[in-house]
């Protein structure tokens, strides 16, 4: 996952001159630095615009943004990546707090209902060892509903039911 952001000379933004670009990080910073002018009386730069999957402030550091993304890159393969800014959100995580704790996200990719989820965790077995007799009198909805009140499951977006810790 590609992590982008549009970066801007802040000093001749300021002026009126439009000279920003994208750049994929993680990016060298002596290369931002030629190709936006940030030399002399014009050293600071902004971040108007980003293509990633959590919020990226203005001001934010590019050494911070760097890290994040040789992150993105370790973790490359797991599923939570593209849940991350919402996983953040209702959590109330910052990013470094996202990836400590990424082992123990489980996005349930087949579950878009919550009655899917209450599907799932029965035939499972995390509400013990039930006959497929007793299975069928379950109504998943209604525990599906259940199961939303809980902490540490929530609803993504795209209807993905997510799981933390």
């Amino acid at each position: 996952m590609e992590i982008k952001v549009y970066i801007v000379n802040l000093g001749k933004y300021t002026e009126g001159a439009r000279n920003g670009e994208w750049f994929t990080l993680p990016v060298d910073l002596e290369d931002v630095k030629t190709k936006l002018g940030l030399v002399g009386d014009y050293e600071e730069y902004t971040i108007h615009d980003f293509e990633a999957p959590f919020k990226i402030s203005e001001f934010e550091s590019l050494d911070n943004l760097n890290k994040i993304a040789v992150l993105f890159e370790e973790h490359a393969g797991n599923s939570a990546l593209k849940y991350c800014g919402e996983i953040m959100d209702e959590i109330g995580y910052t990013i470094s707090d996202f990836f400590d704790s990424i082992d123990s996200v489980i996005v349930y990719e087949e579950c878009h209902l919550w009655s899917d989820y209450a599907r799932y965790i029965v035939y499972k077995g995390d509400l013990g060892d039930l006959t497929d007799k007793v299975k069928g009198y379950i109504d998943y909805t209604s525990l599906g509903r259940d199961l939303s009140f809980g902490t540490g499951v929530f609803q993504a977006g795209d209807g993905t039911i997510i799981q933390y810790e």
